[in-house]
């Protein structure tokens, strides 16, 4: 469950809670100006809770700031459905940095730390283009510092920055898109297990685990997946402005470390963070004395809140139970690099 679905799980609880009390109220006042009252406290009431808490890193101008923002972990909506995950990365609170960045007129410049072997082919695109759009339209400068790793999918979202920074000993590149399933279909044979399978089309169960796959399907998947490559090659041509004949050569899904990657163009400087945020304050005399900050990784004040709860404590816990239980899900395509 996301955000945005617990503000509205806790606000009818309270609206429910204000409606026993309210019966002398709601016979003085209409239906329409009582859906004001309600509409207007939940505008406020999500918007406090969704705001996220900041620090500050360096003291500076706070008219002028830079905003670092991290990266970590496999890129997926799945971890966040629920506020008990145990995974680094969360898409709802990422996506909702990137938002507030995007309306905060004080964020001058974005620099984004990214440690991830990639993750969804929707997730990753959702990324990147909302970077796209704060660098167009707030048209300010984004860098990227690379940690222990920015492969596949962490590679993608990286495109669109004026420069990439790396260690000699990031792992990248692993351009390219996988879809996995699991053929058990000489298992189920072993053990007499059939499934029962009523279709409406006759590739309506591609990529089942009961049978092998047809040489048609395999050509069905293989198209997706080319076309899926294609326009990751494209973002990178955009972005980084490489031939795309030469790229195809570097793009067949193999790693690099950084050394090797700022050989090939794929990344600009070798680095740490603190050598990206220098670069970056040196690009425009407007950064020399910016503040900078990052925002809380504990999230929004409702996850704050919801942690301080007696359940809050129990959530390694909870998280160690629900992890014995994995939700089966469909292959999708994925920006990602699987190799560690």
């Amino acid at each position: 469950m996301n955000t945005k679905r617990w503000v509205a799980v806790v606000l009818a609880v309270v609206v429910l809670i204000l409606s026993f009390g309210s019966g002398s109220l709601k016979s003085k006042i209409n239906r329409e100006q009582d859906q004001k009252i309600v509409n207007s406290f939940t505008k406020n009431f999500t918007s406090v809770f969704e705001k996220m808490n900041e620090n500050v890193l360096e003291m500076g101008n706070p008219s002028v700031r830079i905003a670092v923002i991290h990266l970590n972990g496999v890129i997926s909506a799945q971890s966040s459905t629920s506020i008990l995950s145990g995974s680094t990365y969360n898409h709802d609170l990422f996506m909702n940095e990137l938002h507030q960045i995007y309306n905060d007129p004080t964020v001058q410049a974005v620099l984004l730390v990214v440690n991830s072997p990639g993750g969804g082919v929707y997730e990753s695109a959702e990324i990147h283009r909302t970077l796209e759009a704060i660098i167009r339209d707030k048209e300010i400068p984004l860098y990227v510092s690379m940690q222990n790793m920015a492969a596949s999918g962490g590679y993608y979202v990286s495109a669109p920055a004026q420069k990439i920074f790396a260690t000699p000993d990031t792992i990248t590149g692993s351009i390219g898109v996988i879809i996995k399933g699991t053929n058990l279909s000489g298992l189920y044979e072993k053990f007499g297990i059939k499934e029962m399978v009523f279709k409406s089309g006759t590739h309506k169960d591609i990529m089942s685990t009961s049978r092998e796959m047809t040489q048609e399907e395999q050509k069905i998947m293989q198209k997706m997946i080319d076309n899926s490559y294609e326009r990751f090659l494209d973002v990178i041509v955009k972005g980084r402005g490489i031939d795309k004949e030469k790229l195809r050569k570097l793009a067949d899904g193999r790693i690099y470390d950084g050394a090797q990657a700022k050989e090939v163009g794929l990344v600009d400087e070798l680095g740490f963070k603190e050598d990206a945020l220098a670069a970056l304050k040196a690009s425009d005399s407007l950064l020399n004395n910016a503040q900078v900050f990052e925002y809380n990784p504990a999230g929004t004040l409702l996850d704050q809140w919801l942690k301080k709860l007696p359940l809050g404590s129990k959530t390694s816990e909870i998280t160690e139970l629900l992890n014995k239980f994995p939700i089966q899900s469909a292959p999708v395509l994925m920006y990602y690099y699987g190799g560690m």
